[in-house]
């Protein structure tokens, strides 16, 4: 009877960790017995952190663009130098940056990614993973949002505070008309189940670009003024999908042409902003290590609440 009571606490326990306020559904006790519960996920949490606090000086291109320093680091001049000062930037936390600073890197990665995409991967990409090999720019940029994701949740599971420090560099965003990066951080945000307060702080930020209707009116807008903004990748893809998918659909066909339009429009574009090198090289490689806790996060974080309307949702 004891060992069933055990069983039964550990199963309980894995459900109550980290907040979870779902209703576990009733087990009997002979259901219990075959219930796998990790009773050293403590540990493998400590072991997640080791491991993502190994430096990593250099990461493949198919996850996230290079940053400065790693360009420099690999032309071999001064290894020992530029491998000193990725350490001592690593090891600084999202508190120690400015959020105009934090904002102005995301949208540069942003632009320079988006403005590398090719005219081929508009034709080629359809949402399959063998379609993903023909569009490198556009597969990198999706890894580089789900990276940004996994790290805003995991730094906010860390530091629960961070959310608003999250939400100061979504302003900053806003004013940039970055939407791209503001949405994969709406999307970290929101994998936590957020209490009265925080949710209201998120309101007023996303207040204007809430739904997938409203972001399609902004970018119009933008459009239309030719002034530089950035389209959240989940619209990109979308309008591309839908445009090889349904051929003979005129909408798709008109949204497709006006992405053409876009892309042109992008390619004229200059983005001038002072490159501040120890803060573009701190956000990529918190993106790059967040890779070790996506997948557990995700498993936990997946549920939609309340207050879970916001884009793409």
């Amino acid at each position: 009877m004891n060992e069933k009571v055990d069983n039964f606490i550990k199963y309980i326990s894995v459900y109550c960790k980290y907040g979870e306020t779902t209703i576990v559904p009733y087990k009997t006790f002979e259901e219990l017995k075959n219930i796998k519960v990790d009773v050293n996920e403590e540990e493998n949490d400590k072991k997640m952190d080791e491991e993502a606090s190994k430096i990593t000086f250099l990461w493949s291109t198919d996850i996230l663009p290079l940053s400065r320093y790693q360009i420099i680091l690999k032309k071999g001049v001064n290894e020992s130098k530029w491998k000193l000062k990725m350490e001592k930037i690593c090891q600084r936390t999202i508190m120690d940056f400015k959020s105009n600073s934090l904002a102005k890197i995301l949208t540069i990665i942003d632009f320079e990614m988006v403005k590398s995409i090719q005219p081929s991967e508009l034709l080629f990409y359809d949402g399959s993973k063998e379609s993903e090999s023909k569009c490198p720019t556009l597969s990198q940029l999706k890894s580089k949002n789900n990276c940004l994701k996994n790290y805003i949740s995991y730094e906010i599971s860390k530091n629960r505070n961070s959310i608003y420090k999250f939400l100061k560099i979504s302003k900053k965003l806003l004013l940039l008309e970055n939407y791209n990066s503001l949405n994969s951080i709406l999307n970290g945000i929101r994998t936590h189940k957020l209490n009265s307060k925080e949710l209201d702080s998120v309101s007023k930020v996303f207040d204007k670009c809430k739904t997938y209707f409203q972001i399609r009116q902004l970018l119009d807008i933008c459009f239309q003024k030719k002034s530089f903004f950035i389209p959240p990748l989940e619209i990109i893809l979308k309008d591309i999908e839908d445009s090889n998918r349904n051929k003979n659909s005129l909408i798709a066909s008109k949204r497709f042409c006006k992405l053409i339009e876009f892309l042109i429009l992008v390619q004229n574009q200059k983005f001038v902003k002072k490159i501040n090198k120890k803060t573009e090289h701190f956000i990529l490689n918190k993106m790059f290590v967040s890779r070790f806790y996506s997948a557990k996060r995700k498993k936990i974080c997946s549920k939609k609440y309340e207050g879970s309307y916001f884009l793409f949702i």
